[in-house]
This record gives structure tokens, C-alpha cells and sequence, in this order.
């Protein structure tokens, strides 16, 4: 099996022989303060990732790129920014569009019940997306 890249470097999954359940492996050394309890939290996240259907994880992240995006697009709308700080949160806006939309528009039906809403959401993030552009362009003509 192979490792695990995580940012504190590479980490190959163990196997526990007594549950045949999968832990990462973290470096070796004694334990600091804290790590006991930040260990027991992170494998019962794992337990609770591992129980939940990959279609929700998945729906959950399109969601929170669809909220990032709205953010961005509400910064850009509101101002007090000057013009190019609003273009540059229109971009933003639309870079967090495009991956919600690459989600969405590749799984299709695959997603279940969220497919309809989903692919709502995303029409009116793109149709949001140029109605601020719009906006934004036309401050700039004036």
C-alpha cells in the first residue's frame, strides 16, 4: 500500500491486526502534550467519514465551493474595494464557480437527490457571476 501525503509529510496507512481497521501512521518519537486526545479525535472522525456515504462528502464540498463562491460575489457586489479588488473577487467568484460546476456538471445524476439543486445552484451562481461582472464593468465606465 502506499503512503499518504499529508502536509506534515508522508504517512503510510497501518492495518490494526485486532479490528482490521485502517489508521495512519504518524512519526515515531514519544507523544507531546495533547497528542493522545488529538489522536482518539482523529480516528473517531475517520470512524464517522468512513460511515457516511461518499455522495454526501461529496455534495457537502460542492456546497461549500458554491458558498465560497457566494462570498466572493458579495464582497465584489458591495464594495468598498477599489475596482480592481472587485474584479479580482469576481474571479474568485468564478474560479470557485468553475469547480462547483466541474462537480456537478461530471457527476449528473450521480448525485442523487442533490443532482436538481445542485445544478439549480450552479445556474444561478453563473447567471449571479454576470450580473456583478456587469455591475463591476460599469463602474468602471463611469
Amino acid at each position: 500500500m502506499s503512503g499518504l501525503w499529508t502536509p506534515s509529510g508522508e504517512n503510510e496507512p497501518q492495518i490494526q491486526p485486532e479490528t482490521g481497521e485502517t489508521t495512519e501512521a504518524f512519526g515515531a518519537g514519544p507523544e507531546g502534550p495533547g497528542e493522545a486526545e488529538m489522536r482518539e479525535e482523529l480516528a473517531q472522525f475517520q470512524a464517522q467519514l468512513a460511515a457516511t456515504p461518499a455522495i454526501e462528502v461529496i455534495a457537502n464540498h460542492a456546497i461549500g465551493l458554491f458558498e465560497l463562491a457566494r462570498l466572493q460575489l458579495a464582497l465584489a457586489a458591495e464594495g468598498p474595494e477599489d475596482l480592481d479588488g472587485r474584479r479580482a473577487r469576481v474571479e474568485e467568484a468564478r474560479l470557485c464557480c468553475d469547480a462547483f460546476g466541474g462537480m456537478v456538471e461530471a457527476l449528473g445524476d450521480r448525485l442523487g437527490e442533490g443532482t436538481g439543486p445542485l445544478t439549480e445552484g450552479l445556474a444561478q451562481m453563473r447567471l449571479a457571476i454576470v450580473q456583478v461582472s456587469d455591475a463591476v464593468n460599469q463602474a468602471t465606465a463611469e
